[in-house]
């Protein structure tokens, strides 16, 4: 339902709580969210709510632990992949724009090729030929990821022009438009077209067509230069708690800004509630009716391996949250009955979600600095749930001691598998068929090479470890700092195609693959590098086997 639509129901409608939020329902959210902080270990969160078109925003907790700085609701922080329902907004705002000069080139349909030219190219001239703006908002191209190139810091000093020029490298892992496959480097496509149609980079389109109308005067976008301006982001780990985490893995995200960059306020994000919710800023951000109610409709059916991430099913839990389906950046869901919108979004530390039932014109926005080790659907979301019923004027089936227990009494959480990998040293001797380096066009550069008799491999600015044989040609990669505190510790590695007494591939765990191009033995000449992961060893009193 549009803002449009909504304004025409209020109209016509009963509404609940005329004068914004009583009392006894603030103290009761923000009891509830303070209480889950303290026994769930999160270092800071803002809020963002609204009830036909009131707001209330606030903040909880430290935005900076030393310093002791508390977050407010002008506090900045990364919205995570939230940014991905912007950045479907700005596209409503062109297709808009477009519609009203009478140009009928530009809608949801529009076929990607007839924008890039003979330059897009897949790894199938079908799919390139048919493949929409709709097929890369609502993940169903059927390609990868993407997200190696974003984990190792190799995109950061990538052009977008350049990623459409090797998309042909992407594999393909379901049949097009087949099954939802969710695709961070689509929406660096969706932002490159948005160039071609607007002239102007995705930033500046951003900033003109969504923030500047609907006055988010603080919103940004997460750079090297920008990074201070947030508050402080926090990881947990198991041996100190909540730490400090390394900057140098959030300031080298620019190629897949599209996907996760903008950072925000609680304020200036409850003025984009307020428009989905109650027709706030209309004058200023004239979205087109059917184009509005576009993003919205179902474009791909969640499998069930990922619905899981979010469902509830009655009766196990006393209600149901029935995720199925994906519109055009926004994941469709059932929540009591009522059709409810929302995307989650997360980033090293920092996460959010954002969500709103049109039906009946509320929106709940949260972002926080640090969850610590419960997880994101074990916080954010049972929040969530706590402030949408206590919106619809409900019995919240949450309170303060089931959000300290959650998800238990309804269901455990399963134990992480601590099975160790049987790994064997390699005679140094014999790691000559694999050092060297190894390039793709698409993913740029990975280097294996011997330290200290250790085989190592180095890929992209951040992502590097060391190698332990499991069998054969596979490898196990143990993860050095700093992307072993974000990402899982290990990864297989695997080399292919042997010959002339080397391997001349190299694949990260199903993908992608790497050519050989260097035929000469390189035993990590770079002095730096190997410093660097000497000392790195040493730091973490590694013992290799």
């Amino acid at each position: 339902m549009s803002p449009h639509n909504i304004i025409a129901l209020i109209l016509v409608t009963v509404i609940k709580s005329c004068n914004g939020f009583s009392a006894n329902e603030e103290d009761s959210i923000k009891s509830y969210i303070k209480t889950t902080m303290e026994c769930k270990n999160i270092t800071g969160l803002s809020l963002a709510m609204v009830r036909n078109g009131e707001v209330f925003t606030d903040g909880f907790g430290y935005s900076n632990i030393d310093t002791q700085t508390p977050v407010t609701s002008t506090t900045k922080m990364n919205i995570g992949s939230v940014t991905k329902t912007l950045t479907s907004m700005m596209w409503a705002v062109l297709i808009s724009e477009a519609k009203d000069k009478n140009d009928t080139s530009i809608d949801w349909n529009t076929k990607v090729k007839d924008i890039f030219g003979p330059n897009f190219r897949l790894n199938d001239s079908c799919k390139a030929s048919f493949v929409s703006l709709e097929d890369f908002l609502s993940h169903r191209t059927g390609l990868e990821s993407a997200d190696l190139l974003l984990q190792a810091g190799e995109g950061g000093h990538r052009s977008r022009e350049d990623l459409l020029n090797n998309l042909k490298e992407l594999e393909s892992k379901e049949e097009f438009r087949d099954v939802f496959s969710y695709s961070n480097i689509g929406f660096v496509m969706v932002a490159f077209l948005a160039e071609k149609i607007g002239k102007k980079p995705w930033e500046t389109l951003m900033r003109e067509k969504l923030f500047e109308p609907l006055d988010m005067t603080s919103t940004l976008f997460l750079t090297d230069q920008t990074f201070s301006e947030l508050a402080t982001p926090y990881l947990f780990d198991e041996e100190n708690g909540m730490e400090e985490s390394d900057k140098s893995i959030y300031t080298v995200i620019d190629l897949f800004g599209p996907a996760g960059s903008v950072c925000s306020t609680a304020d200036d994000m409850s003025n984009l509630l307020k428009y989905l919710t109650s027709g706030a800023y209309m004058d200023q951000l004239d979205i087109d009716d059917d184009v509005f109610n576009g993003m919205f409709k179902q474009k791909s059916i969640l499998p069930k391996s990922f619905s899981s991430r979010y469902n509830l099913e009655y009766p196990q839990f006393p209600i149901s949250f029935d995720t199925y389906g994906y519109g055009m950046a926004w994941f469709l869901t059932k929540y009591r009955g009522l059709d409810m919108y929302f995307h989650t979004g997360g980033l090293y530390g920092f996460t959010s979600v954002l969500g709103f039932i049109p039906s009946e014109n509320i929106s709940v926005f949260l972002n926080s600095n640090g969850i610590g080790k419960s997880g994101f659907r074990n916080i954010m979301l049972p929040t969530m749930y706590f402030i949408v019923d206590t919106l619809l004027e409900l019995e919240p089936w949450l309170n303060e001691t089931t959000a300290c227990s959650y998800p238990s009494p309804w269901n455990t959480v399963p134990e992480k598998n601590t099975t160790a990998r049987n790994k064997t040293q390699i005679n140094v001797s014999e790691t000559d068929r694999f050092i060297g380096n190894y390039s793709n066009s698409l993913y740029g550069h990975a280097t294996v090479s011997v330290i200290n008799e250790t085989l190592t491999l180095q890929y992209g600015r951040l992502l590097h470890g060391t190698l332990s044989h499991l069998s054969l040609n596979i490898f196990n990669l143990t993860i050095l700092e700093p992307l072993n505190k974000v990402l899982s510790t290990y990864m297989i590695v695997t080399f292919e195609s042997f010959h002339d007494e080397q391997f001349q591939r190299l694949r990260f765990d199903i993908h992608p693959i790497f050519d050989r191009v260097s035929p000469n033995v390189n035993r990590a000449n770079d002095v730096g590098f190997s410093f660097l992961l000497c000392m790195i060893l040493v730091l973490n009193g590694l013992v290799l086997v």
